[in-house]
């Protein structure tokens, strides 16, 4: 883990103006889908009747950037415009893995399920390359489901702005 930040004024513990926090951990891309004012998380792969709740940090909006390579790709991001929020969209997200519990142990919706939080992560359009966090995941997969569903997730920096 490593991390910078600029302070906003005088004051040690006061606002930051600025600031970049890396992290490793398991990542698992994803898709974010917005329509009719519901959000849904999806990945290549995705396993029937695993149920998942996100919970977006603010409202939302699908934004276009270029990579340092000069490609286009969509993401999400923050957005304080409501008709942009309002929009429906489909774009790629991170979700990174940040605590996972056995069944039994804090399931929300039943201890017969485990229960994995992850941060959902768009691209920075602030930065290149770095993420910024739009919200939480929450995915309950039958212990017999196994974790099949996360064999795509791969160990990753991730750098948030």
């Amino acid at each position: 883990m490593d991390g910078q930040c600029t302070i906003d004024g005088l004051n040690p513990t006061g606002a930051v103006s600025d600031g970049l926090l890396t992290v490793a951990g398991r990542v698992r891309r994803a898709t974010l889908i917005r329509y009719d004012s519901e959000h849904s998380v999806v990945w290549e792969g995705q396993i029937k009747d695993l149920k998942s709740a996100f919970i977006p940090d603010t409202r939302l909006g699908k934004v276009d950037i270029q990579t340092t390579s000069g490609d286009t790709l969509s993401t999400v991001q923050r957005t304080d415009s409501y008709s942009a929020g309002d929009a429906p969209f489909t774009a790629l997200v991170g979700c990174l893995i940040v605590a996972d519990l056995p069944h039994g142990e804090g399931s929300p919706i039943s201890d017969d399920f485990d229960v994995y939080y992850m941060v959902v992560l768009g691209l920075s359009r602030q930065v290149a390359g770095p993420h910024e966090r739009i919200g939480m995941l929450q995915v309950y997969p039958r212990p017999e489901i196994g974790v099949e569903w996360l064999s795509s997730a791969k160990i990753e920096e991730v750098t948030n702005v």
